[in-house]
Formats: C-alpha cells, sequence, structure tokens
C-alpha cells in the first residue's frame, strides 16, 4: 500500500523556483532518508505532504489510511505538565479507557445498572486497551524519556522549565509513541547525544511504520534508510539503498550520464559535418538528406541530458599567525558549577601543539560550560586555566532565533560579538520585504538605536522606547510595525563571546 503518491509536483516563489516535476511514491514500510543542500525546499516538501503549503503544479495523492506525525526543527509547544505527563498526554484515550473501566468495576462489584450490558461494555473496552498498549504505555513512555538522554529527575520537572533542546527531544518521544503510520522527522538528532542517537537508530530500524527523515548525518542515514530521495538541481532522484549505496549508485550514473553526453555529443558534431558536406554539394538529393540529418540531430538534443555542474564549495582564506608554545591549553583541577547544578571537578587537560581533539559527553554535563571558561566567558569555581605563550583563542558559537507573528519573521543570529538582525514580511508565495542589519563587534549600542530605525530597520518607535536595549549577558529587541495585526513582540537571547 502506498501512503502517498507525488506526481510532477513544483514549487516557486515568485521567480525563484524550488523544485519542479517531482514524483515518487511512499510505501507503507518505506524508510527514507531526505537529503540536500540547505535552501533546497525540503521542509517546504514536508509542508506539502501535511497540506500545510499548496504546490504551484503538479498533483498530491495521499491514501486515506496515512496518519501523519511530524517533528520540527523548532518546536513551538508549550504546557504546564511535568516531562512525563507531557508525553503521556499521547495516550489521553487509553487513560479515558481506563477511567472507564475502573468506573465499570466498581458498577459490577456495586451491583449497580445492567449487569450484562456493563459486562459487554468492559469486554470491548478491555480489548481497544490491549490493543493500545495499555498495560505497557506507562513503562514504554518513561524507557523512551530515558533513551533519549532524560534522568529520572528531569521526568518531573515542568515542561516549562526545559530548555529548547530538551523541548524537541519531548515532542521526538511524543511523536515515536502516537501511533502513527507515516513519520516526517526533520533533523531529529539536532539535540541528541551519542547515546540519545544510538537508542532512535535502533527504535527506527525496528518501526513498523514508514518513515522519511531530513537529516545531513551520514552515519545515521546509513543505519536508518533502505531508501535515499536526493533533492538537487531542483528535482529528486530516488535511489535504493542507505547512504553509502545511493553515494556509490550516484557515482555510476554521474558516469553513465557523462559518457552517454560525450558519445551522443560526437554522434552530434559528425552529423553536423554530413549537414555542410550535404548543403556544399547542394543538389536536391543532398538537400533531403542534409535535412534528414537535422531531424535526426534535433531528436539527439532533445533527450540529451547533461551532466550536472558541481555545487559550489567553500573556500577559505587563512592568515598566517605568530607561533604560539609547545603548551596551548592547560587545565589543573577545575571544576565548574552553579547554584543549582554542579557540573564537573577534578578537571585535568594538557593541550599540546599539534593536537586535534574532540570534547564528548552527555546533554547537560558542561561541555559548551568548558568552552566558555576557555574563552573566559565564566570564571571556574575551583582550579586553574591557562593558555600558552603567544595563544589566541579562536572560538564561534552561534545562536540563532526564529520567531514568526502573522508573515514577520525575526531571524536573529549572534555569532561572537557579531549580530545579524533579518525582518521579512511574507506573502502567500514567499518574500515580499525584508529588512536586514548588521552589527559588529557589539558591546552597547543603545546609543545607536535612533539611527538602526530610522535608516536600516525602518520601524515606528514611540518616543522613549528603544528598539534595541543591551543589559548585562542579554540583548533585548522590541519589534514594532504597521505591516501586521500583532505589532509588538520580545526576542531574548544571550550574547555570546
Amino acid at each position: 500500500m502506498n501512503l502517498f503518491n507525488l506526481s510532477d509536483v513544483g514549487m516557486e516563489f515568485g521567480e525563484r523556483i524550488l523544485f519542479q516535476n517531482v514524483s515518487f511514491t511512499i510505501g507503507e514500510t518505506d524508510k527514507i532518508g531526505l537529503i540536500g543542500g540547505n535552501g533546497t525546499g525540503k521542509t517546504t516538501l514536508f509542508k506539502i505532504l501535511l497540506g500545510q503549503m499548496q504546490a504551484t503544479s503538479g498533483e498530491v495523492f495521499q491514501n486515506k489510511q496515512t496518519s501523519i506525525g511530524y517533528l520540527e526543527q523548532h518546536t513551538n509547544l508549550t504546557s504546564d505538565k511535568t516531562v512525563l505527563e507531557e508525553v503521556l498526554s499521547v495516550y489521553d484515550d487509553v487513560m479515558a479507557i481506563e477511567e472507564e473501566l475502573s468506573e465499570i468495576a466498581r458498577k459490577i462489584e456495586e451491583k449497580r445498572g445492567d449487569l450484562s450490558a456493563l459486562t459487554e461494555r468492559q469486554h470491548k473496552l478491555t480489548e481497544r486497551y490491549q490493543a493500545r498498549d495499555g498495560y505497557t504505555y506507562k513503562s514504554r513512555a518513561k524507557s523512551s524519556l530515558l533513551g533519549l538522554g532524560f534522568s529520572e529527575a528531569e521526568l518531573l520537572v515542568p515542561f516549562s522549565q526545559l530548555s529548547g533542546g530538551q523541548k524537541t527531544r519531548v515532542s521526538l518521544c511524543k511523536l515515536l509513541l502516537s501511533g502513527a503510520n507515516l513519520l516526517l522527522l526533520d533533523e531529529p538528532t539536532n539535540h541528541l547525544d551519542l547515546a540519545a542517537v544510538e537508542w532512535l537508530e535502533n527504535f527506527l530500524r525496528d518501526y513498523r511504520g514508514a518513515f522519511c527523515v531530513i537529516s545531513h548525518d551520514r552515519y545515521f542515514l546509513d543505519k536508518i534508510a533502505n531508501r535515499i530521495f536526493a533533492l538537487e538541481y531542483r528535482k529528486i532522484t530516488v535511489y535504493e539503498g542507505n547512504y553509502s549505496r545511493y553515494l556509490t549508485q550516484k557515482a555510476e550514473r554521474e558516469k553513465s550520464v557523462l559518457r552517454h553526453y560525450e558519445n551522443t555529443q560526437r554522434e552530434i558534431k559528425r552529423l553536423e559535418g554530413v549537414v555542410r558536406q550535404q548543403r556544399q554539394w547542394n543538389r536536391e538529393k543532398n538537400i533531403k538528406t542534409a535535412e534528414s540529418k537535422l531531424k535526426a540531430i534535433a531528436r539527439l538534443e532533445e533527450g540529451l541530458e547533461a551532466p550536472e555542474s558541481e555545487a559550489p564549495s567553500i573556500h577559505f582564506k587563512l592568515s598566517a599567525k605568530p607561533g604560539g608554545g609547545q603548551d596551548v591549553l592547560i587545565l589543573d583541577n577545575v571544576s565548574m558549577g552553579f547554584a543549582e547544578k554542579h557540573l564537573f571537578s577534578g578537571a585535568n587537560l594538557t593541550v599540546r601543539k599539534g593536537n586535534k581533539m574532540f570534547l564528548l559527553g552527555a546533554n547537560g554535563c558542561g561541555k559548551t560550560t568548558l568552552f566558555k571558561l576557555i574563552t573566559g566567558v565564566f570564571e571556574p569555581t575551583g582550579g586553574m586555566i591557562r593558555l600558552g605563550a603567544n595563544i589566541a583563542v579562536g572560538s564561534e558559537v552561534v545562536l540563532v532565533i526564529l520567531c514568526h507573528i502573522g508573515k514577520l519573521c525575526v531571524r536573529l543570529v549572534c555569532r561572537n560579538r557579531d549580530i545579524l538582525i533579518d525582518l521579512v514580511v511574507s506573502g502567500n508565495y514567499g518574500y515580499i520585504g525584508i529588512r536586514r542589519i548588521y552589527l559588529n563587534n557589539v558591546h552597547n549600542l543603545s546609543a545607536c538605536s535612533v539611527s538602526i530605525v530610522k535608516y536600516d530597520l525602518g520601524l515606528n518607535c514611540s518616543s522613549g522606547n528603544k528598539n534595541v536595549i543591551f543589559f548585562r549577558d542579554y540583548i533585548v529587541i522590541a519589534v514594532s510595525t504597521k505591516l501586521i495585526t500583532i505589532i509588538n513582540h520580545i526576542v531574548i537571547c544571550p550574547i555570546l563571546n
């Protein structure tokens, strides 16, 4: 049974063609890896499958029995429940059956009502309860949360107190337990540590339904996918097998396309030579031969597939710096913690010139905090951190925040002390207006906020209201515009060093 069937689907935003002539099917047991560069339309394709966006061309057929579960990159879920209670909300229908069964049991015990009808209702509910894993759903929810990296204590933490990454993991857990027969997962490993990724790999390998995963992790795709949908050059090419098999098939296909293209070009050149020769002789028979060869050339060119050009690659220009000492970094019995949480203690490390290191550990164990200790953002609670002679630390911590308010999208990127702010007003088929500002080497910009309003953002600002205010380690951006109904919104994010 096919859950989805797409035929010649295309998507355009104004003059920009995202993809076109996309055709594929999704079977009930397909395990699909959807790959492609950033901005090629992977998430847009998901939204077309979900019915949140309409393709500009082609047809999308969804089976009536298709039940979709969708995980976004950034969750907007809010809840006043605990972590475990939020996940158990997937089983609201099961808990309702439990309550009704308990009520029926009390009535039977007290001999109230029609015992025959109560017994029949009890039997039907028990069958539904068993079909929905009623005897194991609590343990499944708990084990899934533990598998995704939550501790026993964190299961009782209010959901509202979780970080963005932890909320995404809770959403992923709910999705995996939802009973959908098609999962659409948009980069599900982003907020997972190694142990949680391994747990997710095992879950998806054993999953009985179908799923389509957007991911840039080739090792993850190797372990979970049996089909690869490559969104490249504005079209999708389907490959059978995992990511490694895709690389082999793609290389073979490109060689075949190139060989066919070169052979066809040689044949076209040969025929063009025949045409020139026949035209020189300029007899009726020769003219007919030339016309016949021109038709043959047209047929060859019509069916000719030219090799795709290589995607542009990133090039770095690095300048030389004065050489440092042999000892680059020394950690001597370093400890760190916050008022509510102790992170680590007794950390000893010597990094020498030429070392290339990975820092591994579970989520929340203090990896990013250690980087901030090294760069001087935080001070250790104990021990000493020392950089070697002539050592300059190069660190780049990037924070991206996306907020959608009506048709206004606020995109804020903090990269060290440089800030990029995009304000985008969108229409039905793409962006219709954009304001962008760059703030470099940020320390305190409250004095510059008026000029930002006047020359860059074009926003209306009431008397005494600042659009950009800095205090301590935080930036607050108050956005207001007459272009949308909701005119006020506040974005808060830490300034990273």
